[in-house]
């Protein structure tokens, strides 16, 4: 562990201060060193009711080393107004831009959000950033682990208690009317932090984790002018199918409240009208004893029971009330309200900002307001209200049966490796797998479907009694189906039994690139919740799959933006959901960026191509 060495604290007020701060700003830069920056900023404290577009700077921290480092206050309030001692944000833009745009190597913790308060402010750093909230993520493995800055200070530095402030102690309620003085200790302290753990991660990361942590640093400018860009919405196509959606919920609302006499909207209402069904032997929760009423348990009765059966109804009527109502709550109603609206040539535009996290455990990044599981269709498109802005058009890319793809690599499967080898954009592994579980040479088409099943459940550890739950088939059919099919691919069965064994030592999975995700604590072979550890098993073995496609995503993403930008195209992504980037360009280069796209993403990995699908479209809907 490291010790606290007491820095020294400056509080920058002047331009003849501020040129001081220029001075050691130039030195570090010159001599390549690395600075830490963080921002304060109004709408940090939540009680404020402020987010990043209506916020605004309160001030920033600087510091060269673990031995200094100076607080610039911008928009402290005395008495009701902003204190007169203080530099302007213009001043401090016009000194420190020059040097901190062009060249050098900063430093932060969750540097996304202060890039985009500086850009916005009118300081641009330059993009060569070093993230300790992402380091911590890439060695810890493990998305859900604590990454606040002064939670993890105390795990590698020896430092007086009183020293690591929260923000809300020193805030009091308005972080803008603390002064100067009451903020400097905390503000600079923050960025001393950072060398500290800087000096820790940085050997960690580059001997472990190397291409994956550069390439989730150069994400963190792009990740911000998209989220700055933001995605233009249509408000009045949201308005039209706002009406239909509410009407066709009212409408189920009303069917189970005459029928049944309760609330649709009540978990408990609901769960008491399928105790009625005891004699189905449904699934109960241990503490309360009453039918489990999720999602997965309402898609299980549905797949259980003959579509006749009035379980089977009521089941199907709550799943699509709850979809409706999620659909019509969550996006359509939501959505348009928190967008933000400008204008351009006197036109009204309405743009959705969304904040991406690209630190989750599947190596994915995921976004709020969720952008990223908008429905395709409840009777209605919403997706089709996501749209292109004038004159431009979007660019969707993902890869095809990429899972399948990197399936057959991770485990040298001979049949699918020759398969996708001999045949690169056209391999059929849904009918070739059915071909082998029926062994016959001609599969119909609910045959292929079976198989098509089976390569998405069986590779993620569905078990005989899931595969008969989604296919409807009978216990014995599906353990003849999960047997043909580790006939037909013995090497995926034996990968699945050497990886556990592999995760039981280690305690965690690799990507093809590295990133590791843990079993989760006390979650370990021979625990006494064996149902726990099986589903464990699953996450990290689908890990290796998945999350090689998320690395492969981003490493694609960086490239994408980064030769739009060589080129100077009027081309910028917009999102990315899963296994697909989108890119908004202007329409005369669409063709021209869906060729860049199609020639990065598209690889060779141990002999087998990636192939990709792209479409040009004018809004998130297909087509």
């Amino acid at each position: 562990m490291l010790s606290w060495k007491p820095p020294k604290y400056y509080i920058v007020k002047t331009l003849d201060e501020l040129q001081v701060v220029c001075d050691v700003v130039q030195k570090q830069v010159d001599k390549d060193a690395p600075l830490a920056i963080d921002v304060e900023t109004t709408g940090a404290f939540p009680k404020l009711g402020l987010d990043y577009y209506h916020s605004w700077l309160l001030g920033i921290s600087i510091a060269p080393s673990i031995h200094e480092g100076y607080y610039i206050p911008l928009n402290h309030i005395i008495k009701g107004k902003r204190d007169k001692n203080q530099l302007t944000v213009n001043q401090i833009v016009d000194a420190l831009n020059p040097i901190m745009s062009t060249k050098g190597l900063y430093l932060g913790h969750n540097l996304k959000f202060d890039y985009k308060f500086l850009w916005q402010a009118g300081l641009t750093l330059y993009p060569r950033l070093w993230d300790t909230s992402v380091a911590i993520q890439l060695i810890n493995g493990d998305a859900y682990m604590d990454r606040a800055l002064k939670k993890i200070i105390r795990k590698y530095v020896d430092i007086p208690f009183n020293l690591v402030q929260s923000f809300e102690d020193v805030a009091n309620g308005d972080a803008a009317l603390t002064t100067p003085e009451e903020m400097v200790t905390y503000a600079v302290n923050d960025v001393i932090y950072v060398h500290y753990l800087y000096n820790v991660f940085k050997p960690i990361v580059d001997n472990r984790f190397k291409k994956l942590f550069y390439t989730e640093l150069a994400l963190i400018p792009i990740l911000a002018q998209t989220e700055l860009k933001g995605i233009k919405l249509d408000k009045d196509y949201f308005k039209k199918i706002h009406t239909p959606l509410e009407k066709y919920k009212n409408q189920i609302h009303s069917f189970i409240k005459n029928k049944y006499d309760i609330n649709v909207a009540s978990v408990q209402q609901v769960a008491k009208v399928f105790n009625n069904f005891d004699h189905l032997h449904l699934q109960r929760k241990k503490d309360t004893n009453n039918i489990v009423t999720d999602v997965e348990a309402l898609r299980n009765i549905m797949s259980s029971f003959p579509a006749k059966d009035e379980v089977y109804k009521l089941a199907k009527r709550v799943l699509k009330f709850r979809e409706v109502n999620k659909a019509v709550n969550t996006y359509i109603t939501k959505f348009p309200k928190i967008c933000d609206t400008y204008y351009k040539d006197n036109k009204q535009i309405h743009i959705l900002h969304t904040d991406f996290n690209q630190i989750v455990n599947s190596g994915r990044l995921s976004s709020r307001p969720n952008i990223q599981n908008i429905p395709r269709n409840i009777l209605v498109d919403i997706r089709k209200g996501f749209v292109a802005r004038d004159g431009y058009s979007f660019i969707e890319a993902d890869w095809a049966s990429a899972e399948l793809r990197l399936a057959a690599i991770v485990s040298n499967e001979p049949k699918m490796v020759n398969a996708y080898t001999k045949d690169p954009l056209g391999a059929d592994l849904h009918a070739m797998t059915a071909r082998g579980v029926f062994k016959k040479s001609k599969v119909t088409k609910d045959e292929r479907h079976i198989g098509k099943t089976l390569n998405f459940s069986l590779l993620y550890g569905a078990t005989e009694f899931a595969v008969s739950r989604t296919l409807k088939c009978t216990k014995e059919e599906a353990m003849n189906y999960v047997q043909g099919y580790y006939e037909t691919y013995p090497h995926i069965l034996k990968w699945k039994l050497a990886l556990q064994k592999i995760i039981d030592k280690q305690g965690y999975s690799t990507t093809l690139y590295g990133r590791r995700r843990y079993l989760t604590p006390g979650v370990y072979n021979g625990m006494h919740d064996e149902w726990k550890y099986r589903g464990a098993i699953r996450e990290l073995t689908n890990h290796i799959i998945q999350g090689t496609c998320a690395d492969l995503l981003k490493f694609s993403m960086v490239s994408i933006v980064s030769t739009l930008a060589k080129l100077n195209l009027p081309a910028y992504l917009i999102t990315t959901t899963h296994d697909s980037i989108m890119i908004e360009a202007k329409d005369e280069i669409a063709e021209q960026v869906k060729s860049i796209i199609k020639g990065v993403m598209e690889v060779t990995i141990n002999n087998i191509f990636m192939p990709v699908d792209i479409e040009i479209k004018k809004s998130f809907s297909k087509g």
